[in-house]
């Protein structure tokens, strides 16, 4: 709150709203801090702790695994005498990577399968994405602390890099088996899986790339986008608001909307009520559109009388069970 809101910080601690410790001593809190690269052990100390309070049911999860770009820089510390801002993965990394500046974060993370918690378990800065074989054994480690600390790693969550999936090759993992021995219990199963906003992600910048997606429908194009985008702009009321240029051309933290059930009906309504001459041939996109709408209604349904669940009679079953059986056909 003192870094976001300071304003509201100090006049909650002047009212004497909260009990709000002083702008100095969240400096010293602060400085008493070692946040350091890598495992430490007193995340997982302090994970064994809480693990106590939750049911063997509740302790099952996965890890989250993500990397981010940053800005290269190094600064020296002088109440530690040393240089932030080089390679650092926690003793994976090479002796001569260790005078290199990083410009990438990697993030270990363990998500329960039920509870609303995330628990941050490691970072590691390296310069470039951290290369397969030195993930392998950074995933390796991750398993071994955490089920250590009572907890169960039941799966490992990734994106579609390249890096990533050559570490799934370390692990052998490939289209016909998505899941290898665990290495801490030999009688369990350890799975890996695509994060699913990636891969949707993914699927969008391949139609920007190529322009268009052959079907057993028909052709799905991205000129149908721009179509309904330049007719948006020249009536006074917009019936898609949430489709912009920026959808288009894209960038790294731009939300993706262009899937959602508005961008459909718009397309259907310019379509079929308007005539509008060049969308006569949109039906495989807008039928597209709704399906894989669909698919993402059904991985983020959360409420419990429409959250996904292992019943054949669900919606949100048959539509991922659809889905799968189409993409087979591709």
């Amino acid at each position: 709150m003192r870094i976001k809101a300071p304003g509201l910080y100090e006049k909650l601690r002047d009212d004497n709203k909260l009990a709000l410790p002083s702008h100095r001593t969240l400096l010293r809190y602060m400085k008493a801090l070692r946040p350091a690269f890598g495992f430490q052990e007193n995340v997982f100390t302090l994970m064994k702790s809480k693990g106590e309070q939750y049911q063997p049911g509740e302790r099952h999860g996965s890890l989250l695994i993500d990397e981010i770009a940053l800005e290269s820089r190094t600064y020296f510390d002088s109440n530690t005498c040393k240089v932030h801002g080089l390679v650092d993965l926690g003793g994976f990394e090479e002796e001569s990577d260790k005078d290199k500046r990083g410009h990438h974060a990697l993030v270990v993370m363990f998500q329960p399968f039920k509870g609303q918690w995330v628990q941050s378990l490691g970072a590691f800065l390296s310069c470039g994405a951290v290369e397969s074989d030195k993930l392998h054994k950074i995933i390796l480690e991750a398993v071994a602390l955490t089920e250590n600390a009572g907890f169960y790693v039941d799966c490992i969550v990734t994106d579609a890099a390249t890096w990533n999936r050559s570490m799934w090759d370390l692990f052998g993992i490939n289209q016909h088996s998505p899941a290898c021995e665990h290495s801490v219990d030999s009688a369990r199963q350890l799975r890996f899986a695509s994060d699913f906003p990636h891969l949707i992600k993914s699927l969008w910048t391949r139609i920007l790339d190529k322009k268009q997606l052959k079907l057993p429908e028909g052709m799905v194009k991205l000129e149908h986008w721009k179509i309904v985008l330049g007719l948006e702009e020249k009536k006074g009321i917009k019936g898609v608001f949430t489709l912009s240029k920026d959808h288009l051309e894209p960038t790294n933290y731009q939300k993706m909307k262009f899937f959602g059930g508005r961008v459909a009906d718009a397309m259907e309504h310019y379509m079929t009520t308007l005539k509008a001459p060049s969308l006569q041939d949109a039906g495989p996109t807008i039928q597209f559109i709704r399906r894989i709408n669909s698919v993402v209604d059904a991985m983020n349904s959360q409420l419990p009388y429409h959250a996904l669940k292992p019943n054949p009679d669900s919606i949100h079953h048959k539509v991922i069970e659809f889905q799968i059986n189409y993409t087979k056909l591709l």
